[in-house]
């Protein structure tokens, strides 16, 4: 059996006294593909940062790779690709500067994965991120997450924005993305 990519033990987090997060516990092993499902205020978000080292836990902790989130050094961040639930994207920039501008982070960024994937998905490479759509926008947030192949993918609210076919077929290549590489992805 393989390591876990991520653990959490009784993780719990509370903001001013008020409880978000009680006693989770969980683990995402490679090729895992999890689905974190709530209503509105669940704490959805709350459980990704945790688990990402974004804010620390009240209660429990949560280990990526083997490290305290937390603390999570950098050769272990450059693990994991992240989507949040906003975008943030330069909006003056082309898809395409955005993309060469993440890009030029990682040694081993994945052009051909990233041209394959826009062309599905239909992001205009050289169309203004401020005159996308929100749903485009959303695209090319994801794109950035996985051009460098992450080990770990996570993804908060990825198809919020997205039409009923995108949606489809964006879990369908996520799905395939993940299997590539064993990658596990949370959203």
């Amino acid at each position: 059996m393989n390591e876990a990519y991520a653990v959490a033990t009784h993780l719990g987090k509370s903001f001013d006294g008020k409880r978000v997060l009680e006693d989770v516990s969980f683990q995402v092993q490679p090729g895992d593909v999890v689905g974190v499902l709530g209503l509105n205020g669940a704490g959805k978000t709350t459980l990704l940062e945790l688990m990402l080292g974004f804010t620390p836990p009240t209660r429990g902790n949560v280990r990526v790779f083997g490290h305290e989130s937390f603390r999570l050094p950098g050769a272990a961040k450059v693990r994991v690709g992240f989507v949040p639930q906003q975008d943030e994207l330069v909006s003056s920039l082309t898809a395409a500067d955005q993309i060469g501008m993440i890009a030029s982070f990682y040694k081993n960024w994945d052009d051909a994965l990233i041209q394959r994937l826009a062309a599905s998905w239909g992001v205009g490479m050289r169309e203004r991120i401020k005159s996308m759509s929100v749903g485009q926008r959303q695209k090319l947030s994801i794109l950035l997450a996985l051009g460098h192949r992450p080990d770990l993918l996570v993804l908060d609210e990825p198809v919020a924005s997205l039409d009923p076919v995108a949606r489809r077929q964006f879990l369908e290549q996520i799905v395939d993305v993940a299997s590539e590489g064993n990658r596990p992805v949370v959203l």
